[in-house]
């Protein structure tokens, strides 16, 4: 089950504790009984936002939280965050890849928390999802993720010989005429 986004009146004790009295996120996140990553990502969003503190005249809980929470539909493509892909894919290729670490963990997690119920979300392996418990590592964490991702999900599973294989057995291009 995804996490409940706060009460407006909670998410403003956070932006005023944080852009009044200056408090970590570690201490607000203990006087209000919340996680730092969920005081994190309240604050982000604000500045993001350009949210200061007083909050503007007259802004009523549905206005902060279209300026908190913006649909991604109407969000400009360039703000839409693009990964790296020549990144993963060198992280990919390493040898010994093995099982995510705390904080990968956390981030998947994170990543599919605020993409459930918003839009499409693709994912691809080759690692069968029966499998995915031991390469996430931490069991609760993997039921976490695992519920998000399979809950309403299309699964595609592809059979038959690998293409890959099929193109390093292949004649090359330029020798296809020539036999």
């Amino acid at each position: 089950m995804p996490t409940k986004r706060l009460l407006m009146r909670r998410i403003r004790d956070v932006l005023r504790l944080k852009l009044t009295q200056g408090m970590s996120d570690r201490a607000i996140a203990a006087s209000l009984g919340l996680s730092k990553g969920s005081v994190n990502n309240y604050v982000t969003r604000a500045r993001q936002a350009g949210l200061e503190w007083p909050l503007p005249e007259g802004l009523d809980d549905d206005s902060l939280e279209l300026l908190l929470f913006p649909d991604l539909k109407s969000l400009p493509t360039p703000e839409r965050p693009i990964p790296d892909w020549s990144l993963v894919d060198r992280e990919l290729r390493k040898r010994n890849v093995s099982v995510l670490t705390a904080t990968e963990r956390r981030d998947l997690l994170e990543i599919f928390e605020d993409r459930q119920g918003r839009g499409s979300t693709i994912v691809t392996s080759q690692l069968p999802v029966d499998q995915w418990h031991e390469a996430i590592g931490d069991p609760t964490l993997a039921d976490a993720i695992l519920d998000r991702l399979v809950h309403n999900a299309h699964r595609l599973t592809l059979t038959g010989e690998s293409m890959r294989r099929k193109m390093t057995t292949a004649k090359p291009l330029d020798q296809l005429g020539q036999a």
